[in-house]
């Protein structure tokens, strides 16, 4: 039977396999909801990872109750696990609540043969500090895991004409409203006895006010129009991949709005 799982990042090598966290004075949907924000991190970081939830999709739950059951130290396990998932490693992470503080150890093994290939571990004296650990934690096991965060795409970036479009927008106004001011001014000195020499600075400026609120109003249609370029070709292409699983397989869809 073919399964299907929506991931909210690129798949992207290397593949990690998260496996449901061992917990001590930690309720399990807690630990659930940390290891969720571990996933999203390192997914952030260029790591594809399949959760505990899309484990439990592909092997079924009594499968992956076999296989974890056999203790984090058992390769024989680890290459099985990661065989039937398509990832080259593993991460085991343990969460304990002790008196004041929150504690996270966190091993990335090698599938091929259950070597340790990274570890962190993350500490908070409370839940909302524990969360920015585990982002620091993420950030050193992609680190030492030679996984290179993902450049900044253009879509990062389209801030930067739009808030300049909103700038000229304001001082092509302005300007062209100085424009109207030298006009009406024009229009009251336009009096029996006033001469062309009289009139020519108001003239002069004018021109100049106007010339400058048309300038403004192109650059910030250009800037807009670049800013909205930049949103739309900067988001990352859509991306699938397909882990072979006995008697079917894995879909992973990843991809940004």
């Amino acid at each position: 039977m073919l399964s299907l799982t929506l991931a909210l990042a690129l798949s992207q090598a290397p593949k990690l396999a998260a496996p449901p966290w061992t917990t001590v004075e930690v309720s399990a949907e807690k630990a659930q909801f940390f290891a969720t924000h571990l996933a999203s991190a390192l997914r952030s970081r260029g790591l594809s990872v399949i959760t505990a939830q899309d484990i439990s999709t592909v092997l079924g739950v009594e499968r992956q109750k076999q296989l974890l059951g056999c203790g984090e130290d058992t390769s024989s396990c680890l290459v099985e696990l990661g065989n039937a998932l398509g990832a080259e490693l593993i991460l085991t992470a343990s969460i304990a609540k002790l008196e004041s503080t929150w504690q996270v150890n966190l091993r990335v093994l090698r599938a091929g043969d259950g070597k340790v290939a990274a570890t962190q571990l993350a500490k908070a004296t409370s839940q909302e500090q524990l969360l920015d650990a585990l982002d620091t934690a993420a950030a050193g096991l992609a680190l030492e895991l030679g996984v290179k965060p993902a450049p900044r795409s253009a879509r990062s970036l389209a801030w930067i004409p739009a808030v300049a479009a909103g700038g000229f927008a304001i001082a092509g106004g302005i300007f062209y409203g100085l424009a109207l001011g030298r006009s009406a001014d024009l229009d009251k000195r336009l009096e029996p006895g006033v001469t062309r020499a009289d009139l020519d600075p108001i003239v002069r400026s004018g021109q100049t006010f106007e010339l400058l609120g048309w300038a403004g109003g192109v650059l910030a249609l250009a800037s807009g129009a670049t800013a909205l370029v930049m949103f739309i070709a900067g988001a990352p292409a859509p991306a699938v991949s397909f882990t072979p699983v006995p008697g079917g397989g894995v879909v992973g869809l990843g991809g940004a709005l």
